[in-house]
């Protein structure tokens, strides 16, 4: 269970979206919040049929390459043992279109925020809005550091999606949230229970995390290690 923690916040956070998906909407309230809802709620469902894929596929445990500890530990796929498990042509090509059009998404989604960032913060400081200089700030960096060091993005990604994103996505909008409610009168109760729950549930993961990346927790079995 702990080990999903860390994903669960990294699959859900949508914040970094919102601006750029209300200016597109006009700043539009219940629009915003219509998008938002059913981006979610999709990402949701699509993430529950995998997991029940993978879950109802692959062993849990001492199983060797088919488990799915072993491919936690290895930093592999599902779909990497599952296409070895079954063997099916088929569902090795599915996997991989799946696969590209998961990548694909993700990064048009995180790139539109991203060069949302970026032009709100030359507008701010370069008094500019200047698409070509936009794009080349945005995506050149990224793209030269992928091509000079073409693993880092899985060590950093590792270390961002438990972490970084823990924080910014889970531990401040609960203390921003648990501040929130000594300023609103109404619900301020609720609010004050929500933000509570949202900084020990993130505290834990990030000390979590942070434990199991420094050898202090080793989520694998000993059984595993002898394969």
């Amino acid at each position: 269970f702990p080990i999903c923690l860390p994903i669960a916040v990294s699959a859900f956070h949508f914040h970094n979206i919102i601006p750029t998906v209300s200016k597109s909407l006009n700043y539009h309230k219940p629009a915003t919040y219509k998008a938002i809802f059913i981006g979610v709620f999709l990402g949701l469902l699509i993430n529950v049929l995998w997991v029940l894929v993978v879950l109802g596929t692959l062993p849990e445990n001492f199983a060797g390459k088919e488990s799915v500890v072993y491919s936690y530990v290895y930093n592999l796929t599902a779909n990497v043992p599952m296409s070895q498990l079954l063997q099916n042509e088929y569902f090795t090509i599915s996997a991989l279109v799946f696969a590209v059009l998961s990548v694909t998404s993700s990064f048009m989604t995180n790139g539109a925020g991203l060069f949302g960032f970026i032009k709100d913060l030359c507008y701010t400081y370069l008094k500019t809005e200047n698409r070509i200089l936009v794009s080349i700030l945005a995506f050149v960096p990224p793209l030269a550091i992928t091509l000079i060091y073409p693993d880092l993005f899985i060590y950093a990604l590792s270390i961002v999606g438990g972490i970084g994103e823990d924080i910014l996505f889970a531990l401040l909008p609960g203390i921003i949230v648990f501040r929130l409610s000594y300023v609103l009168s109404k619900k301020s109760k609720t609010l004050r229970v929500v933000g509570t729950v949202m900084v020990v549930v993130s505290f834990f993961v990030l000390c979590f995390v942070v434990a199991n990346k420094f050898g202090l927790i080793n989520m694998a079995p000993p059984a595993l290690h002898m394969k």
